[in-house]
């Protein structure tokens, strides 16, 4: 009998076991059905890259593939799915999007395997919150500041959760987010490797006139690992993109 009940409790445990790890897959497999899919509504040729586009919805306001800006607003009551971050991070940054959680936790992972120490400036804002930055740097540093470097409400990426600014580890960023810089190391490291991990550098230099953004080597944002790659390697941003494959999101 107490073999049994032993027996018993082991299949129990199994089971859970089974149901846990068949959920995670299932969560890895979502995403890469986004670039498997048998019937795309579109292919889109980045290079040498083919990417297979199963739905238009990717491109929506606050989804993985949307572009957000002055021209493409976030609805005023739009809150993603969020997460408490683990990770070292300046006062303030408290939430990340879920979505991101485990793909920035393994690429901090990575960088500090290979010596390169990292933390979050920035994360997810909300409207509140945006408007508080953007009001405080104006009487700080002056509208061509924020001009060029803060937006306004509803048109952040750091409002989708899916964006998060990248710093240097050090005592004085941990104490105030003004103090919060990305050394070269690090910028080297997140430029080579963070494609790996479906994230890309949104407003690299040099590409102002199309992004309508300063070039910010510290701004990341997740599209997924197959698009994030293809976007490296062709040197193209998420704006070339979604204007090649669905120029109506990109009006």
């Amino acid at each position: 009998m107490r073999q049994v009940k032993t027996n018993y409790i082991a299949l129990i445990v199994l089971a859970l076991v089974t149901i846990f790890c068949g959920a995670m897959y299932l969560r890895s497999s979502v995403e890469q059905a986004i670039y498997d899919s048998t019937q795309p509504v579109a292919r889109a040729e980045l290079g040498s890259a083919t990417l297979s586009v199963p739905t238009w919805n990717l491109f929506h306001a606050g989804k993985m593939w949307s572009l957000v800006s002055p021209e493409h607003h976030l609805e005023s009551n739009f809150t993603p799915e969020l997460a408490e971050t683990t990770l070292d991070h300046a006062p303030g940054v408290t939430t990340i999007g879920k979505h991101i959680e485990g793909p920035l936790n393994s690429m901090f992972t990575a960088a500090t395997s290979n010596n390169v120490n990292l933390m979050l400036s920035s994360a997810y804002r909300s409207a509140t919150d945006q408007q508080e930055l953007y009001d405080t740097l104006l009487g700080l540093r002056g509208s061509q500041y924020v001009q060029q470097y803060v937006a306004v409400p509803g048109t952040s990426e750091h409002q989708t959760g899916l964006a998060v600014d990248i710093a240097s580890v050090s005592q004085g960023c941990k104490l105030d987010a003004d103090a919060c810089s990305l050394d070269a190391t690090g910028i080297t490291w997140l430029r080579t490797n963070a494609a790996s991990y479906g994230f890309i550098e949104r407003y690299p230099s040099g590409k102002q006139s199309i992004t309508g953004v300063s070039g910010e080597h510290w701004h990341y944002r997740y599209v997924g690992v197959p698009l994030a790659k293809a976007l490296s390697t062709a040197n193209i941003t998420l704006d070339e993109f979604v204007q090649q494959i669905a120029p109506g999101y990109a009006r």
